[in-house]
Order: structure tokens, then sequence, then C-alpha cells
């Protein structure tokens, strides 16, 4: 850090607003702090706290890894165990404030350009100087939640508007939002065993208290290998692009998925049908349960989907495929997996900006 890195590290504004509110929206607690304007471009600044749930299961893992510190294993090892299962977990969602499409506060209606997200820390200079400039404008955060929170637990999120007008709303009376369509995620954790041939009828219990039922239809074998072999074969790919560009495309795909799924390799698929109407995500046991895989920076993930044939499924849902992206042998006969997460698409939808008492 030098002086003309502090300098640059302060962003010129037109307009700056202090608004110190709060609002919970399902089950997090934020703060709304601010706006500031230059020009027709204002930014809202939002402070939150790691979620409470995501504390909740840090303990209870903790308490897991206490036990199994008796059975004689080094301390150690134990604070730096980390699953790729404990890792999905502590995935948190987005904040609510990503979901948002238009802000409509009066008659003034502010439409989202952009929104980005990512921890306070001390070494965010920027935001040290906004944070004194709201300290002078009349912000009190002394009397908020976050008051004696460590920087390094806080995010802070901030939504890039644009105004029809250079002046900042009055965030007075009803507050709505617009929100995208969107999803949010439920762990389900349920184990099964899928056979290659095989049909099952399996129950679950999503986290608020809803029961489903997932009807797997068809387990298979994917040559992944072959099908996207066969699929380089369409006619339609040199309508876009030179035989060059083709062969370049192809070698880089092959090498991603050669780190994924070795040639010779197969990737298992599921048919399934599902009585609530979100997506299910399995996952094989032993994966869940191994260590993240190390990168060396050049490694790419390769999402593979898998579509039915036919939309709806002989149970009267609709079908649905997911494909476990563990390599297998193609005579695989059975698999320990487990229904980890179930995925609900939440339409577009209008609502009102509570906000939480003082």
């Amino acid at each position: 850090m030098n002086f003309k890195e502090l300098q640059q590290a302060e962003k010129p504004y037109d307009e700056l607003m202090v608004i110190g509110k709060n609002i919970e929206k399902q089950g997090q607690l934020y703060h709304i702090a601010g706006m500031t304007r230059c020009g027709t471009e204002a930014v809202l600044y939002v402070l939150e706290q790691e979620s409470l749930i995501k504390k909740d299961k840090n303990k209870n893992e903790a308490k897991v890894k206490s036990k199994i510190q008796k059975n004689n294993i080094k301390e150690n090892s134990i604070h730096t165990e980390q699953t790729n299962r404990i890792n999905m977990k502590n995935r948190s969602e987005n904040s609510y404030f990503f979901d948002i499409e238009e802000l409509r506060i009066g008659n003034d209606i502010c439409s989202v350009q952009q929104a980005s997200s990512g921890s306070l820390g001390i070494e965010n200079y920027e935001r040290l100087f906004l944070f004194f400039d709201m300290f002078h404008a009349g912000w009190k955060p002394q009397d908020e939640p976050f008051w004696t929170v460590d920087w390094e637990e806080l995010m802070l999120t901030e939504v890039v508007f644009d105004l029809k007008q250079e002046k900042l709303p009055v965030w007075q009376g009803d507050i709505f939002v617009k929100m995208h369509k969107r999803h949010k995620t439920y762990l389900v954790e349920k184990p099964v065993c899928l056979r290659t041939g095989e049909e099952s009828e399996i129950e679950f219990v999503l986290e608020d208290g809803r029961k489903g039922i997932c009807y797997i239809n068809k387990v298979y074998p994917m040559d992944i290998w072959k099908e996207q072999e066969e699929q380089f074969q369409n006619p339609k790919y040199l309508e876009r692009m030179t035989e060059k560009e083709l062969e370049e495309m192809k070698q880089k795909f092959y090498s991603c998925l050669e780190q994924s799924c070795p040639k010779g390799m197969c990737y298992l698929g599921i048919e399934y049908e599902c009585t609530l109407k979100g997506n299910l995500i399995f996952y094989d046991s032993e994966f869940l349960e191994a260590g993240p895989k190390t990168s060396n920076g050049s490694a790419t993930n390769l999402m593979i989907m898998l579509k039915p044939d036919e939309p709806i499924g002989k149970h009267g849902y609709e079908n649905h495929g997911c494909v476990i992206q563990t390599p297998v042998f193609s005579d695989i006969e059975k698999l320990s997996a487990e229904i980890f997460q179930y995925i609900e698409f939440l339409p577009e939808k209008e609502e009102l900006l509570i906000i939480k008492a003082q």
C-alpha cells in the first residue's frame, strides 16, 4: 500500500444517502447501509453476515470431529479435514439482493444493472472512505446488529441501479422489489442404492417438512466419449465454424473430459419423476465423503446434461434427467449414492420490501 493507491481507492460520487435500515428475508438479516450516485448510476450498499443455519451446521460438524479426535486421531488432521459434502453444504445461497430486477420507491423505478458481493475485509480501502463519509452523513452503525462483528465475517453486496434522473430516490413509504426468476436449494441427503436396469421408489423430506417421492425409471451407464463423438459429426458445426476451428474445439473438449472421465469409462445416467416440481441432484456417496481434488489451475468442469426422450413419465409427472459425474465401468451393476439436493424454481414476482423495526 502507498499514498497513490490510497488516493485511487477513493471513488468520487455526486450524492450520498444514509438509509440505515434492516430487513429480514428467508431467515437472513440484512442491513441496508446507504446509496451513492454518480450521474444516473446509483449503488446500493448492503451488509450481511454468515447465516445462522450455516453456523449451526459448522458447530455440529465440529462436534463430530471432536468425537473422532477421541479415537486417537491427531488434532491437526481433524481441523484440516474437508470433504466435498462439507464444501457443498457450506455454499450459501446468493444474497437476496442478487435476485432483484427492479426497485420501486414511490414513483421512482430503479432498474438493476449488476450486483456483486464479497468479504468486507480490512484491506478494502475503498469501502473505508465510503463508511467514513457515511459516518459524517449521520450513519450510526453502533445501533445496528453488525456493530461488533469482525469484518472478516461480513459480506458487502453492491447493487448497481440505473436511474431515470440525476437524483437518489427518497426511502419513504412502501418500497417494492421485482424479483428475477430464481431458484432455492434444499438439502435432502437421502441415501439410495442405484441399480442399472432397475426401477425404484424413494421417499424423502425437505428441510421445511415437505414430503416428496422420487420414481427412478432408468439407471444406465453413459458413454460420454461415444455420445460426444457422434454429436461432433453433426454437419451444423461446420455451418458455424471452419474444420480447423472444429478440430481445436474437439481437442479442448476431449482434454477436459479426460481429466474427469478417462476414455473407456462412463458416467451414470438417471431418469426419474418427482412428485415435487423441482429438480433432484444425485451424487456418488464416495465422492461426497472424499476430499476436494486440488487443481493446477488448468482444469475445467464440464457439466453433462441428460434430457429424457419422453416429457412425461409413467407415473404422470415430468420426466427429469441427472448425471452422476463420477467415472464408472461400463458393466457397473450398482452404485451407492444420495439424493443430495432438491432445487426449486421460483417465478418472477413483485413483493414489498418490509423494513424491520429498529
